[in-house]
């Protein structure tokens, strides 16, 4: 397995939304690393991502949460985007740490994912995230887009993108 880079970039905040197009479908699958933080100066903030920009109710996912003192589950069914969740907020100053895995990503099948994210709230809780879901969509995936619907992203926000062959 080669890992491959396609995208590497880190925002000098403002924005509402990041997208990486362009994504070229010559691979077998994709990588994405994220550190992200939102402008949001009061608590959490949540971050949804897209495909295709499709608004489409095409997203599902199942999701396993740790904290400290418990383990909950959670699904997303039909919905019309993925919310990655809890970001990281200038009123705690810290960054929330996502991976995921697309597979199959520039084939004609429905795209499958799985997700790691590592959250801390106000630097005195912490949470770990560990998911999957489908994208019910055959179309290749060639661009994502990550939106942060109550603010913008903060400075520092650093997002690759690797092809997986």
């Amino acid at each position: 397995m080669a890992f491959e880079l396609v995208e590497s970039f880190e925002t000098t905040g403002g924005a509402s939304s990041i997208t990486i197009s362009g994504i070229p479908t010559d691979a077998r699958h994709l990588f994405l690393e994220m550190q992200l933080r939102s402008n949001q100066n009061t608590s959490q903030n949540e971050c949804y991502m897209t495909f295709n920009s499709s608004a489409q109710s095409y997203y599902q996912k199942r999701l396993n949460v740790t904290s400290s003192t418990s383990v909950n589950y959670y699904s997303q069914t039909n919905d019309t985007n993925l919310n990655i969740r809890q970001i990281g907020s200038t009123y705690s100053d810290e960054f929330t740490q996502s991976t995921m895995y697309i597979y199959d990503y520039g084939t004609s099948r429905f795209k499958t994912y799985e997700f790691w994210h590592s959250e801390m709230y106000a630097g005195s809780t912490g949470q770990l995230r560990i998911g999957s879901g489908t994208w019910y969509e055959t179309a290749p995936i060639t661009s994502i887009t990550l939106t942060d619907p109550s603010s913008t992203f903060a400075s520092g926000v650093s997002i690759n993108l690797y092809k997986i062959y």
